[in-house]
């Protein structure tokens, strides 16, 4: 079901406060649709359509996973675990508890089927993502096929021109071929993603091979499997500093694991979303943990631990070395399988972490946005791969230690750490907050709250630890990874408080736009419009008009009728028919005994908004029992959209707003699709509401209802004047009433 459109231009009148357009009252009064054509949706620039030979289906989408999560980390990772941990044992384990932590995908699982957008964490809650370290990998391999027993591999090489150049030379290939070749892109990423597989495998059955004695010198077997640490101590292994280097060996492991959540992030170009996830990527999971693991004792098989480490990124080539002996095979063919697992690491990669990018492009919040935002010339985000080449070789040509792999896949998977870590908070909040509506919202598919809890727990773990003292990387400082990764995020939240909230107070305010590109897809602009009188949001109680309007309802049984009374303001006889004359506010409306005036919070309406932003507490029992009587009643029923449109115009209590969209949101979408639009137009555009509570609103209950009930926030002086004895129960306007002395009016 597509929601309508809310209104893009603000409208201009004589009277801001109180007086709608000519367009207003005859769409009003006709119950017509002004600019809601479903393809100009605001939802269409995130989710435009794409077509279903783009589409990936359930065997794509686990390949894409696997070919995401199946890169060199496996290959390359377990030397700088076993360096930290110096144990076998614990080596073992660590890939298991690796393996755990990625099953928290069911975290991602439970937002994907619910908000299947593409756009990952962008949705749910990332710049910073490339291919560094699989281009790094790739080259490494390359060359040690290329040069056989000459090559010379330090951690990488990255500090040779040549192994950078093909790098370089490697994502460049890769980005060309998802910009302009976009279905031939999945195509090698599909077969790339079975030859990892069967890479995999063939690991797992060389090290079975080596279980049972059959290696190419049985007198360097070693002898791992005795004792839980393992034959032999690691030279230079980390001795007190333990916490650190475990913090560091998990990392690792993590980016083993990760790209788990790739299919998260194009959840748009898959087809029935929900489905395909739900089958997919369990599946893709599974598997990879159980090969992972198999592959780990299939290295101890056939390798010591000092081996291992020394082998740095090169493992699994010194591991078929062990086992067949040197050999054409083991020196050029095997590297160049293993450069092929990274080259489809990089092609899943270049593939998901573009369509992210673009989704922050189309938000407006990136420079150039239009730019990046674009599907010219062929249907795939050729802009944002553009960004997306550009930082992967700027990564790539800014390493400069020796250790430049480790140093940049901790740096990658410690930034997403944190990021991940905000999404389990979120989703422990949202699935234990009842009256966040979540669990309506939600499928049947949902993460278990011991698993998220345990997610988190080992992610503050893998954020944390790492401040402490650790031996990964010689060539700099152990606090420059956790440091640097933190910061990345400070600076992304830093630029948005600039931009957002310090920028406008110079004079102007920041407002967003929708406009739809040539090749179909729409992104949101935001300009810069002069600071106009933006109605102050005042934390009251149940205001003057709200309490009127609702007597007068409930008294007269007749929306539109309004009891006259010496001294009203606002009145227009010669006004729209469908607007009332704003009424003045009635004395008697806060001038309460002190009892009706104490505080009462209702469920329906608490806990929903910050304590420090809005009032949620409607002011006493009566009143609340007075909006429930208007509810009741047949005026309501009779004709809800009208007198919901009342009742926001006059009402300044975000609470009330809350319990009128819910009375909204029980009748058919299709009763009030027609009518929203008008309604969005006139309270949003004229009343000229802030777009933080719009947005606020909007996000709280994902339907154009809720913007229908953003409305002008009376500002009036203290409720605090004379306070006349008076009957609660006693619900009539005083005779000759006048408004209070100091009492101002829009």
């Amino acid at each position: 079901m597509q929601e309508p459109t809310i209104y893009r231009a603000p409208v201009t009148s004589a009277d801001p406060g109180d007086q709608p357009t000519s367009d207003e009252i005859t769409g009003y009064q006709n119950m017509t649709v002004i600019d809601s054509a479903p393809e100009k949706s605001d939802d269409g620039y995130r989710d435009f359509v794409i077509p279903e030979d783009r589409k990936l289906g359930v065997f794509s989408t686990t390949l894409l996973i696997i070919n995401r999560v199946v890169g060199t980390g496996i290959y390359s990772t377990p030397s700088a675990i076993i360096t930290n941990t110096d144990n076998v044992g614990a080596t073992l384990l660590f890939w298991v508890l690796g393996g755990m932590m990625t099953f928290a995908l069911f975290v991602y699982l439970e937002f994907g089927t619910a908000l299947p957008r593409s756009g990952g964490e962008k949705v749910y809650f990332v710049l910073f993502a490339v291919s560094t370290g699989n281009t790094i990998s790739f080259a490494s391999y390359i060359f040690k096929a290329a040069l056989g027993d000459t090559a010379s591999i330090e951690n990488g090489a990255t500090s040779d021109v040549r192994t950078r150049s093909i790098a370089v030379g490697a994502i460049t290939l890769v980005c060309l071929i998802h910009a302009f070749l976009p279905k031939t892109g999945i195509w090698l990423s599909n077969i790339l993603g079975c030859f990892k597989l069967v890479l995999l495998l063939l690991v797992v059955c060389a090290g079975f091979a080596a279980l049972n004695g059959h290696i190419a010198n049985p007198a360097l077997r070693p002898d791992n499997f005795s004792t839980f640490q393992g034959q032999g101590t690691i030279m230079k292994a980390p001795d007190t500093k333990a916490a650190g280097s475990y913090a560091i060996a998990l990392l690792q492991v993590l980016y083993a694991y990760s790209g788990w959540e790739n299919a998260n992030y194009v959840l748009t170009e898959v087809r029935d979303a929900p489905r395909t996830l739900k089958i997919a990527a369990p599946m893709a999971i599974a598997s990879v943990t159980l090969l992972y693991v198999l592959a780990n004792i299939a290295f101890f098989a056939a390798m010591s631990k000092q081996q291992i480490a020394d082998s740095k990124v090169i493992v699994a080539a010194a591991f078929f070395e062990n086992v067949w002996g040197e050999g054409t095979f083991t020196k050029r063919v095997v590297p160049i399988f293993i450069a092929l697992s990274a080259l489809g690491n990089v092609f899943a990669q270049s593939f998901a972490m573009p369509r992210v990018k673009q989704e922050l492009a189309k938000e407006g919040i990136l420079p150039f946005s239009r730019v990046f935002a674009s599907d010219w010339p062929f249907k795939a985000p050729s802009g944002a791969i553009l960004l997306h080449w550009i930082f992967t070789v700027v990564f790539i040509l800014g390493s400069v230690t020796s250790d430049s792999y480790t140093f940049v896949t901790n740096v990658f998977i410690y930034t997403g750490n944190w990021i991940k870590l905000l999404i389990g908070v979120g989703l422990l909040y949202l699935t234990f907050k009842v009256s966040e509506g979540w669990r309506e919202q939600r499928t049947t598919f949902r993460s278990y709250p011991l698993l998220t809890i345990f997610w988190i727990i080992s992610l503050l773990y893998s954020v944390g630890a790492p401040f402490a003292p650790n031996r990964m990387i010689d060539a700099v400082p152990f606090w420059v990874v956790p440091t640097l990764g933190t910061s990345m995020l400070a600076i992304g939240v830093a630029y948005w408080m600039v931009w957002a909230n310090l920028m406008p107070l110079i004079g102007f305010q920041i407002q967003h736009e929708v406009i739809q590109l040539p090749d179909g897809s729409e992104r949101v602009k935001y300009v810069h419009v002069p600071r106009q009188r933006v109605p102050r949001l005042r934390r009251s109680r149940v205001t003057y008009g709200f309490v009127y309007l609702a007597y007068c309802t409930l008294k007269n049984n007749e929306a539109t009728s309004f009891p006259p009374i010496a001294g009203s303001v606002g009145s227009d006889p010669g006004g729209p028919p469908f607007l009332p004359p704003t009424p003045p506010p009635p004395s008697w409306a806060f001038h309460l005994s002190a009892e009706a005036r104490r505080p009462y919070t209702h469920p329906d309406c608490s806990s929903r908004f910050p304590k420090k932003s809005f009032d949620t507490q409607i002011t006493s029992v009566m009143s609340w029992d007075l909006l429930q009587r208007f509810f009741d009643s047949d005026v309501f029923n009779s004709n809800p959209f009208l007198s919901v449109s009342y009742l926001s115009r006059y009402a300044d209590h975000v609470g009330i707003h809350y319990v009128l969209c819910n009375k909204l949101r029980q009748f058919p979408y299709e009763d009030i699709e027609f009518f929203l639009p008008q309604l969005c137009h006139l309270i949003i555009s004229v009343d000229n509401e802030s777009m933080a509570l719009e947005e606020f609103l909007l996000d709280l209950c994902e339907e154009s209802v809720t913007a229908a009930l953003l409305v002008r926030f009376a500002r009036y002086p203290s409720e605090e004047a004379a306070k006349p004895p008076l009957d609660i129960t006693i619900i009539r306007p005083p005779i000759n009433w006048r408004p209070p002395a100091g009492i101002q009016y829009d």
